[in-house]
């Protein structure tokens, strides 16, 4: 039987506060010792302390202890700092990259960004950049070798490049990579230029200035397969799910939830979204009746999923059973090896096509990152 802990329904609870802007239920907070360096401590592995700080604002008080209190402080400064210091550079680069005729498309990050309440409290990541075109991508890519500095070159398998612009991490991207089961990745590609010939591109502001988005029927799809990659992969965090449930809400009157439905049997990731809806409705505050293709059915799997992602934290970082103290190399590798592919096993009475179809990458990436 899946339980959380009173520490972890505290924690949902000014998650959930915070991302939608409602006080929390006082039945869990009011009347009970908090570990408050636990809860926090849980916002940290799930790279939601913006949100989190957000719920805490609303509550009328808390009993934090003043440390704990000056070390959120600052931890949110600096989070709205790093996201001030992404927002100044986008229209930077994209003035850079507009010069030589290429005009990128900006995927997740700050634009997803643009769908919470306040959008300075998502914890910041990457600059990812779409540039499907091969000549414009080449372009990009030596201009940004000028302009910037390279951290990882790139890649033809991938057609992926990573750079540094002042103290931002940019990601080029030649393609959009959908490996989460056989359906997906056979289906996804096509389907995704379709979008972009078919449907139209946004534009947002962004730090004065403006950022191309994808269509809003492929967005839709693309950030919960992109969270869905990471969760089959490794382990995602609630910053990830934060991203996908306010870019539906925010976006709730636009959709066609016909079309939605449609796109997402179609792309053989039904379930997948079904589950997770159930997660959002059931488990973290997303309005029912808001919810594309919720299903209650789902709600046993869904509070599952979501114990797993309380248990590995953003990205996998923070699972225990990854986790090796040993100074032996190998042993923390053997550690890491069958810990990871118990993350991975463990969706296998859920999902089992994505299951098996995640172990080959995982074993040849684990491979070509041992030392032998």
């Amino acid at each position: 039987m899946t339980t959380f802990t009173d520490t972890e329904r505290v924690f949902l609870e000014l998650y959930k506060a915070g991302v939608w802007g409602e006080i929390a239920h006082k039945d869990v907070l009011v009347g009970k010792h908090i570990d408050w360096k636990a809860v926090l401590g849980m916002a940290e592995k799930q790279a939601v302390v913006g949100n989190v700080s957000d719920g805490i604002s609303l509550l009328r008080e808390t009993e934090m202890p003043q440390p704990l209190k000056m070390k959120l402080i600052t931890y949110v400064l600096t989070i709205r700092k790093n996201n001030e210091m992404m927002n100044a550079a986008i229209p930077e680069i994209y003035h850079l990259l507009e010069d030589i005729g290429v005009v990128p498309v900006l995927l997740k990050g700050q634009g997803v960004a643009q769908n919470y309440r306040d959008p300075l409290s998502r914890q910041s990541g990457d600059v990812d950049l779409y540039i499907p075109d091969t000549q414009q991508i080449s372009d990009a890519y030596k201009l940004c070798q000028q302009k910037m500095k390279m951290i990882e070159p790139l890649t033809t398998d991938t057609m992926e490049a990573v750079f540094q612009y002042r103290h931002v991490v940019v990601e080029l991207h030649g393609r959009i990579n959908a490996y989460v089961n056989k359906t997906l990745e056979r289906r996804f590609p096509a389907w995704c230029d379709a979008m972009f010939r078919e449907e139209k591109e946004r534009k947002v502001c962004i730090g004065g200035g403006f950022a191309v988005l994808p269509p809003l029927r492929l967005d839709l799809v693309f950030v919960f397969v992109h969270l869905t990659r990471h969760y089959f992969g490794g382990g995602i965090g609630l910053r990830q799910i934060a991203d996908w449930m306010r870019l539906l809400y925010a976006n709730h009157a636009d959709i066609d939830q016909e079309q939605l439905a449609h796109d997402v049997t179609y792309l053989g990731i039904e379930k997948i979204w079904n589950v997770f809806a159930a997660m959002a409705v059931d488990f973290l505050g997303y309005p029912k009746d808001k919810m594309p293709l919720y299903n209650e059915r789902y709600a046993d799997m869904g509070k599952q999923v979501l114990r797993y992602v309380l248990d590995s934290g953003n990205f996998g970082y923070h699972d225990v059973r990854t986790k090796s103290k040993s100074k032996n190399y190998y042993v923390r590798r053997c550690k890491a090896f069958t810990g990871n592919m118990s993350k991975i096993l463990r969706n296998f009475f859920m999902f089992p096509h994505e299951t098996i179809y995640n172990i080959p990458g995982y074993l040849k990436s684990g491979i070509k990152r041992t030392r032998f």
